[in-house]
């Protein structure tokens, strides 16, 4: 707390009931009488009043005696909230102050502003509010500084903040507090709470004022405001006339000896704020509804953390309240609307990291470090010199732009000077400027994102002059407009409010002549008789794009079936039994031998599989066997027996030479061999797509009042030379081909319509790392992968899987199939064989935690 500097007043306060009391350079003044008694000698002036038992007392320089009446309400409301909040006000009277020095503080009974302040608009609203709670916690409750200061935090958090929450900005004052953390303090010189006496710059503030703040803020959280509040007045009761720590503060509060020491540990006595990410958020839509799930990830605290999340869906949002124990927690809860976006702490509730997303490129980011770089430009130096002085005074690098290099961005915040400089003109060509005599503009660093470049530009030096001094108050703004010294606009560049993760996928749908949205493709297409629907097999997003269009054509009442070429003709009584609900999903999967003959996790189409069983929708197995494919690319056509030449299809087209050459490209483009591996190539894609043609043509045929949707690789339908020409030749239908873009150079022909989805993570079906091998005993574990689940529940090399959760597994796909739907934490129960030197083998049942 700073010293007293009254130079008018020889700080002698004789307070009593009914009178004040004070010796001035022109006298002693005595003031006697009741409410309302005003001061009219020396160059003060005051009102003095007995309010609900407290003597209050406005005492302001006699310039700035018209003030008096509006801090004095102010002071009748500040004290009847806190009154209310806390109890007893502690002393019997108040003296508000104003000297002629620059001040701010408060000591028993009596706070002081200097002129500068008291004159600011804003005081009353804010700064007095702060300052008459200081005579609660720091002055009737003593701070034991041997544990640090919590007084600050405390008062900040129930003066500035309630203020802000008052008006509905309280999230926007918490991101504040964290975006200030983030700029302001650095790893080197980070101090703790224990640590924090008081404040020496902005880099200590925002610990011991911001960061203390949102622990308050964390503990109101968990217990509930009315528990917060009500065990803080206990402390205020149990407290006042005595010395308190962050010990004594915090046990009070929690009243919990042992949550106590953890919460001291983790936020007190411990430098930094945890960070908070989410990893493999996923939507599936199942016959229950859409299954949200997603990894959590908190590090840097091991103190449990009740984290907000709000679920945007399309019937509302829905908030819920996820706890954090471990370092990593898996969540899944099931919504019948499909989730959207999910927010995490959109309310900024929790002291933490901000992520990229949430930070706005401000000039705090450039005050808030040493390191930071200003760089000159080459001409109008003059212009900038006063500017210059300034920030080399304070300990800024400064730089030539020829002394300078981009790699010098790296690791730096930096202040460019004038807009003519080379580096602006290199990083920002696009940008433009606004017009005014002093301009600054903050964007992320394209060469550190986590830090900024500031563009800063000013018409002469006397007007760069006239904010030099200044800049470091605008710490919360992006960009700044001055004229003669006065400001004429500040914005902040917008940013994200919490962590949102947007879980849809946003696609562009390109005709010739205009952009279509999907419902407008839907729309579009309903009126054909086959719509192809490309993908990039292990691109998810495609697969999500298939199951919109499908849900969207299914929900037109438009009668569909969906042709795959992920599963072949000889398993089609499966598929028909599956979506009849005659078997389940386990049992189709095993009988329809997908796993065997087909390579990509089953995961990636289930989305489909699941909502055609749903909705009662044909699915029609289009391939070829897989024996038959892998027979001809390898040896050729001419390889096949005749009972498997006669499972080719009817009639075949060989003579496409643009379609040859296509695949000719592709042939090469990977490297697969020679001419002779080329035409065995040739041949086996030429029957894939034959084959896939055939089924369709057929399927449409015996069902004429049904369309049919396509899914298949890309390769099968672009340019229509695979699967649509070769329908077409068989049978007069209308036809949509539609292409997710993969890496494909987009031409006019490539389709009809090209998608854009964006990249979405599937969910992957969890694996118990271990390498394996299928042998006449049984499938044979190679290899255990030290630290994965299965090492971890001492499974060794050269056991025999038998069975997993009582389904026996005779190789692969069996493990495939026990394994598909199971989750992160669930727990199996594997039973193998295994050798022993003397007895032979023995059967081991044991615990594997995915």
């Amino acid at each position: 707390m700073k010293k007293e500097i009254i130079p008018l007043i020889l700080a002698i306060f004789c307070l009593a009931n009914l009178f004040l009391q004070v010796e001035t350079a022109h006298g002693t003044l005595r003031v006697e009488g009741d409410e309302g008694i005003k001061e009219t000698t020396g160059e003060y002036r005051a009102v003095t009043e007995d309010y609900k038992g407290i003597r209050l007392t406005v005492r302001f320089l006699k310039e700035d005696q018209g003030l008096i009446p509006e801090y004095l309400e102010h002071t009748k409301g500040y004290i009847d909230r806190y009154v209310s909040l806390l109890g007893e006000f502690p002393y019997r009277e108040l003296t508000i102050m104003e000297i002629k020095e620059d001040a701010g503080y408060s000591s028993p009974g009596r706070i002081v502003f200097g002129q500068r302040v008291v004159r600011l608009p804003f005081i009353v609203k804010t700064s007095l509010g702060h300052e008459i709670l200081h005579q609660w916690f720091g002055n009737a409750i003593s701070v034991d500084d041997e544990g640090g200061n919590w007084s600050e935090g405390l008062t900040t958090y129930l003066s500035d903040h309630l203020y802000k929450e008052d008006m509905g900005e309280g999230r926007e004052y918490r991101k504040k507090i964290l975006l200030d953390y983030r700029n302001y303090v650095s790893p080197e010189s980070e101090i703790t709470l224990t640590e924090f006496r008081f404040r020496k710059d902005r880099e200590t503030a925002a610990v011991g004022y911001g960061k203390a703040a949102m622990v308050f803020h964390l503990m109101r959280k968990e217990l509930g405001k009315e528990i917060f509040m009500e065990r803080l007045r206990g402390f205020v009761s149990g407290f006042t006339g005595k010395k308190a720590s962050w010990r004594d503060l915090v046990k009070w509060i929690l009243q919990d000896d042992e949550k106590t020491e953890v919460f001291l540990s983790e936020w007190v006595e411990k430098k930094g704020l945890p960070t908070i990410t989410v990893e493999r958020p996923s939507v599936t839509f199942r016959e229950d509804g859409y299954h949200l799930s997603m990894n959590i990830i908190k590090k840097g605290s091991s103190y449990p953390l009740i984290l907000p999340v709000t679920v945007k869906t399309g019937g509302g949002d829905i908030e819920m309240n996820i706890k954090l124990e471990k370092e990593t927690t898996y969540f899944e809860k099931v919504f019948q609307e499909r989730p959207k976006k999910v927010v995490v702490d959109e309310g900024y509730d929790i002291p933490r990291t901000l992520t990229p997303e949430e930070v706005s490129p401000v000039l705090s980011a450039f005050f808030g470090r040493k390191d930071s770089m200003v760089v000159l430009p080459s001409n109008s130096k003059e212009r900038f010199q006063g500017l210059v002085e300034i920030f080399r005074s304070e300990g800024y690098e400064i730089w030539e732009e020829d002394e300078v290099d981009i790699d010098d961005f790296k690791g730096h915040s930096v202040m460019l000077l004038s807009s003519e400089n080379r580096f602006f003109r290199k990083l920002f060509a696009s940008e433009r400027m606004p017009d005014a005599p002093v301009v600054l503009r903050c964007f992320v660093n394209p060469i550190d994102r986590e830090r900024v470049v500031i563009l800063f530009d000013g018409k002469t030096r006397e007007e760069i002059d006239r904010v030099a001094g200044k800049l470091s108050h605008y710490g919360n703004y992006s960009l700044l407009l001055f004229e003669g010294g006065k400001n004429l606009k500040k914005e902040i560049e917008e940013s994200e409010n919490g962590m949102v993760i947007d879980l849809g996928f946003e696609t562009s749908v390109v005709e010739t002549d205009r952009a279509l949205s999907l419902d407008d493709l839907i729309e579009k297409i309903s009126d054909r008789d086959v719509i192809y629907i490309g993908e990039a097999h292990t691109e998810y997003s495609h697969h999500l794009m298939q199951y919109e269009i499908i849900r969207g054509l299914h929900e037109r009442g438009e009668k569909i079936m969906i042709g795959m070429e992920m599963f072949q003709r000889p398993y089609q009584e499966h598929l028909d039994r599956f979506i009849k609900g005659e078997i389940d999903e386990k049992e189709m999967l095993r009988k329809t031998e997908y796993f065997k003959r087909w390579s990509f996790d089953y995961n990636l189409y289930r989305d489909i599989l699941n909502y055609a069983r749903r909705e009662r929708i044909p699915i029609i197995a289009l391939n070829a066997r897989k024996e038959i494919i892998e027979k001809v690319s390898e040896q050729g056509i001419t390889a096949l027996g005749k009972e498997e030449f006669a499972e080719l299809p009817e009639e075949m087209d060989m003579t496409n030479s643009i379609y040859i050459d296509h695949l000719r490209n592709i042939y090469e483009r990977h490297n697969l061999g020679g001419k002779k591996r080329f035409e065995n190539f040739f041949q086996a894609q030429l029957i894939w797509d034959e084959t896939m043609a055939e089924t369709v043509t057929k399927t449409l045929k015996e069902h004429p009042r049904y369309k049919m949707v396509v899914l298949a690789g890309n390769g099968h339908i672009q340019y229509s030379w695979g699967i649509p020409d070769r329908v077409k030749r068989r049978m007069d239908v209308t036809a949509a081909v539609i292409v997710n873009a993969g890496g494909e150079d987009i031409s006019r022909d490539l389709a009809d319509y090209v998608l854009f989805p964006e990249h979405v993570e599937p969910k992957e079906s969890p694996k118990i790392m271990v390498f394996l091998e299928e042998t006449p005993d049984g499938l044979r574990i190679k290899r255990v992968i030290k630290g994965g689940p299965a090492d971890k529940a001492g499974l060794e090399e050269a056991d025999i899987i038998l069975e997993i959760d009582g389904e026996k597994v005779k190789d692969i796909s069996d493990l495939k199939i026990a394994l598909f739907d199971k989750r992160p934490g669930d727990h199996l129960v594997v039973k193998v064989r295994r050798r022993q030197f003397i007895i032979g083998s023995e059967v081991k049942v044991l615990e594997v935690v995915l």
